[in-house]
């Protein structure tokens, strides 16, 4: 997709009603559920079998440092076209959390139905440790299993907050609820309730496997850097709507570039390892002061310096010869 055209919207199936709430499904081709259904089963089926070293040390870190409570956390969300389910999360707050929400709403950092602060004391030691990397969220691998989740979607809002919806942002339940979003990858609480809502919309009219992928490598690389949005190439927030799916097509063409070097170069090294060796001989055997390798300093991606290999085809000094016929076919090179 080229930057600044139009993005394509996906089409609109019939309205549902759900207890006298309008809900639009996208009208989304079979061949993407299906594949987006066996990617949610197969990653989350061997993320959860990976990661369960990770999940015992968590429960039993949640347990030691606040033994009031077990280390899962459920709580009723909202999910596709309305329909509540159970989520899941390790417990990140003392256990008495929402008995003391209440005295905490002046406190809200957020516009909008949704409450979020920065310093919230009902947050455990470990807690603000698990938030930092998003390991909190690593229970909802069960939800993406049982279907009330994908990998990639809007996050299931509350259901207190979706009472003050309004008919924009009920939008939002059109699609299957995920664990990683345009929201979680573009600065969490320091995007406005409005944006939050905005780049939802985005994914809920131009979602496809293109742009799932790559929300869920830049979620990856979130996760790894803590939570911050390190990733300068790529600021969701600071592009128009059309620009915000190309970028995020944009970058899963540069990890899947980045990739295809790594795996073509190692293979090719190891293919090509028989004719390095015998290059590499022939070298030494005709000019043994020098060395096999010959590097050199050159100018890359945005004037970048990076140091340059390639066998050597020249005598050990040519570079002093380089600079003596420099002299004698100019007098004015720098190097006379």
């Amino acid at each position: 997709m080229a930057q600044g055209s139009a993005a394509r919207k996906l089409p609109l199936q019939e309205p549902i009603q759900e207890d006298e709430i309008q809900y639009q499904p996208v009208n989304d081709p079979l061949y993407y559920r299906i594949i987006k259904r066996f990617l949610d089963l197969l990653l989350s089926v061997v993320a959860l079998i990976i990661l369960s070293p990770i999940f015992l040390v968590t429960e039993i870190a949640i347990v030691v440092d606040d033994s009031k409570g077990g280390p899962i956390f459920t709580q009723t969300r909202i999910g596709y076209l309305g329909k509540p389910f159970k989520f899941y999360k390790f417990r990140s707050m003392c256990v008495d959390a929402e008995e003391k929400l209440e005295d905490l709403r002046t406190k809200n950092e957020m516009t909008g139905p949704v409450f979020k602060i920065r310093d919230d004391k009902r947050v455990t030691r470990v807690g603000k440790f698990i938030r930092k990397y998003s390991i909190d969220e690593l229970p909802q691998l069960v939800n993406i299993i049982k279907g009330e989740m994908s990998i990639v979607g809007p996050r299931p809002p509350l259901p207190n907050e979706v009472e003050r919806y309004s008919s924009f942002e009920r939008r939002r339940l059109s699609v299957v609820p995920g664990l990683i979003c345009y929201w979680q990858v573009s600065g969490r609480n320091s995007v406005s309730f409005d944006r939050w809502m905005k780049l939802d919309m985005m994914y809920v009219e131009h979602h496809s496997l293109s742009v799932d992928i790559g929300l869920f490598l830049k979620g990856i690389l979130t996760v790894v850097q803590g939570g911050g949005v390190k990733y300068e190439r790529i600021s969701f927030t600071s592009i128009d709507d059309n620009g915000l799916v190309y970028e995020t097509e944009r970058f899963l063409y540069l990890v899947c570039k980045r990739v295809m070097d790594i795996i073509c170069s190692m293979v090719a090294l190891g293919a090509l390892s028989p004719v390095m060796g015998i290059t590499s001989a022939a070298i030494k055997i005709e000019d043994r002061k020098g060395k096999v390798i010959y590097k050199q300093q050159r100018v890359g991606k945005h004037g970048k310096l990076f140091v340059f290999y390639k066998f050597r085809s020249m005598y050990e000094d040519a570079d002093k010869l380089q600079e003596e016929l420099q002299r004698m076919s100019d007098p004015n090179s720098p190097f006379y």
